[in-house]
């Protein structure tokens, strides 16, 4: 298979190794890795309608492909490569392709959330299997994903996560689970910033952070030093956020590379009945006032949900991954794997609209076969 473009999707899963032993094998590796990515950039989720959508389309895929055996594989065949793939090799050629297409020249602090999601269609299994996932904040762009065996398990394996990523003058944004003292030290060590949520796992922290805020104005010093004050209305409701920063304890709390303690004050208007919802949530920087003001805090903090928003969300709707069971071998994670890749190449290409463009590729197996970049554009 020929490839004029270094930056597909596909010419990197050309590099994940052939599982299978070189005897009896009917179908050349590339292939096999073609068709199982169109199908799925297709938007086909599960294993048997991955199945459906390329036989239903083998005289089209043959054509464009020229397998050395002239027909397309079968469930069975594409079960054994979901099994046997080098799950760790996938990951990392998906994360290549992510880095490949990334612009040289990126503005200075730029935003990746890492937050981890759990594979529901798993659990009636007894099968738990978290994936822990780093993304750009604008772009929605997978970097990384790292495997865990359950939720509990996150705080060990960001360690894992951060050096595919690549932190030099990047802010890494993560809830309050990951407020661990190892990591923002290793997020410093690779030239990085945080922004860490902040709650009761650091209870003394978090009382300290608390207790300031709380102090009246002009009492004994003034404990706010910068504000920002944004609102929005969408999906029902008008929000009003207000974010507060200080540094009065930075020298007080011994914790590395603190540089900025925040509050969030958020009240939520329903439009529907016009029931009020208050929220305060605190949090802590490495970035000084002069890295970034409270205003471009306030943003790095709402660009956190761009994983929520734009990855994990549309891994669910889009893919439906919540309700797919796969669970031998390396079938669940390959599968997840994959779906980052192909949202990745889609961003890439400038789609918006990942359940169109979806919709596009179900209808035309040469679009499938351009977005992972089997055939050239």
């Amino acid at each position: 298979m020929d490839l004029l473009d270094d930056t597909s999707l596909m010419a990197h899963l050309l590099r994940i190794p052939d599982p299978r032993s070189r005897r009896g094998c009917s179908f050349e590796w590339p292939f096999l890795l073609a068709v199982l990515a169109a199908a799925m950039a297709a938007g086909e989720a599960k294993v048997r309608a991955i199945a459906d959508w390329i036989k239903a389309r083998e005289e089209e895929l043959v054509r464009l492909l020229a397998p050395r055996c002239g027909r397309v594989p079968s469930l069975t065949t594409l079960e054994r490569v979901l099994w046997q793939v080098d799950r760790q090799a996938l990951e990392q050629a998906v994360t290549a392709h992510a880095h490949a297409n990334q612009a040289a020249a990126k503005e200075p602090w730029t935003g990746v959330a890492a937050d981890g999601k759990v594979q529901r269609g798993l659990l009636p299994h007894g099968a738990g299997l978290c994936l822990v996932s780093a993304a750009c904040h604008q772009s929605g762009v997978v970097l990384a994903q790292v495997a865990v065996p359950d939720k509990g398990s996150e705080i060990a394996a960001m360690a894992g996560l951060l050096g595919p990523v690549g932190l030099a003058q990047r802010v890494l944004t993560v809830d309050s689970l990951h407020c661990q003292r190892e990591l923002a030290q290793r997020v410093i060590a690779q030239g990085g910033a945080y922004i860490m949520g902040l709650k009761g796992n650091q209870p003394t922290m978090h009382e300290c952070v608390i207790e300031l805020f709380n102090t009246p104005a002009g009492r004994r010093f003034q404990p706010v030093e910068d504000t920002a004050t944004d609102s929005a209305a969408g999906h029902g409701r008008y929000e009003q956020r207000t974010l507060e920063t200080s540094t009065l304890l930075n020298d007080y709390l011994d914790w590395p590379g603190l540089a900025q303690v925040m509050r969030r004050h958020c009240r939520r208007t329903l439009l529907k009945n016009g029931q009020v919802e208050e929220e305060t949530t605190h949090f802590i920087t490495s970035l000084t006032p002069e890295q970034a003001d409270a205003k471009v805090l306030a943003e790095l903090i709402r660009g956190h949900w761009t994983i929520e928003n734009k990855v994990h969300h549309v891994r669910d709707v889009s893919f439906r991954e919540d309700a797919c069971s796969a669970r031998t071998g390396s079938a669940a994670q390959a599968l997840a794997a994959l779906h980052n890749g192909i949202l990745n190449a889609l961003r890439f290409a400038g789609r918006t609209n990942i359940a169109q463009a979806l919709r596009f590729n179900a209808a035309y197996a040469t679009s499938a076969l351009r977005c992972i970049g089997a055939l050239p554009t």
